[in-house]
């Protein structure tokens, strides 16, 4: 990931096209069916988005899978009539990881959303009630926050711990996991 930041910077004009400020803004994802199959479920989560919108720039690409369901319970009322939310359409990884890269904070159900997230070093929150990346959690780089008990102000007021390095391996991994499997085959 951290090689695509350069060419983010180069190719990418999506702060631009969207009238972002570095830092000056909120990214939220949610695509999980947990979260977006349930429409009270994602009521709640939408109701946040807003409030939090009240105070904050929020920029909500919507995955497929969120449009439709939004549009299903309709729901649409809660984020598309406020100025302070930014829908898009789905990104390209580029404008997307420059997008993170310039969040001052991340809301996600995402696991590779909360994996870039700390890998470069911003504040993220999980929409979960569990997560695949426990490290982060237990190493105060990340916030579990159950969707069915959100509070605003406890999102807004959470600051990660001291950045600790090589929670979730580094680029070899891959490799070296590539190899121990060679050995077996």
């Amino acid at each position: 990931m951290r090689k695509w930041l350069p060419i983010a910077k180069e190719k990418s004009s999506v702060l631009g096209r969207l009238g972002l400020k570095p830092n000056d803004y909120i990214l939220v994802t949610l695509h999980r069916a947990e979260n977006v199959d349930n429409a009270d479920r994602l009521a709640r989560l939408l109701e946040v988005i807003t409030r939090i919108s009240q105070n904050h720039k929020v920029v909500f690409p919507i995955h497929p899978r969120t449009r439709k369901s939004i549009s299903r319970y309709g729901l649409g009322h809660l984020v598309s009539k406020n100025d302070n939310i930014v829908l898009t359409q789905p990104l390209g990884y580029i404008d997307f990881i420059k997008l993170l890269n310039h969040s001052r904070m991340v809301l996600t159900d995402s696991g590779g959303v909360q994996r870039e997230a700390y890998l470069l070093r911003k504040p993220v929150v999980v929409l979960r009630k569990n997560t695949e990346w426990i490290e982060l959690v237990e190493h105060n780089q990340a916030l579990l926050c159950d969707p069915d008990k959100l509070d605003e102000d406890k999102i807004l007021g959470w600051k990660p711990g001291n950045y600790v390095e090589g929670l979730l391996g580094d680029e070899t991994t891959p490799w070296r996991i590539a190899e121990i499997i060679r050995l077996f085959i």
